[in-house]
């Protein structure tokens, strides 16, 4: 219980404390994941319109509740996007855990 009031007062001031996400005003579980992934790891991501979109994990803005993930298409030439997703819009997030 207590660690769930910690959580609450973390996230209400949108500070950052070690060991806990800073995520702002940002709510829901794929927000949190998105959060705690290191930059570069290779996702993917469905929406709540069912919509999947993958690619490397390049940043997370806890002001705006948005991920951006960088896509390479198969166009010739190959060819990068970058697409900037909002987290609380997401339902369902796939990711490969480092090997340590």
């Amino acid at each position: 219980m207590a660690h769930g009031i910690l959580r609450a007062i973390i996230e209400s001031t949108n500070i950052d404390f070690p060991g806990f996400p800073n995520l702002g005003f940002c709510e829901g579980s794929a927000c949190a994941t998105l959060s705690t992934l290191p930059i570069g790891t290779n996702v993917g991501v469905y929406t709540i319109t069912g919509n999947f979109f993958s690619g490397k994990l390049v940043g997370f803005d806890s002001n705006t509740c948005s991920v951006t993930l960088r896509e390479t298409l198969t166009l010739t030439p190959l060819t990068e996007v970058n697409r900037v997703l909002d987290c609380t819009k997401i339902e369902v997030v796939e990711y490969t855990p480092p090997i340590v």
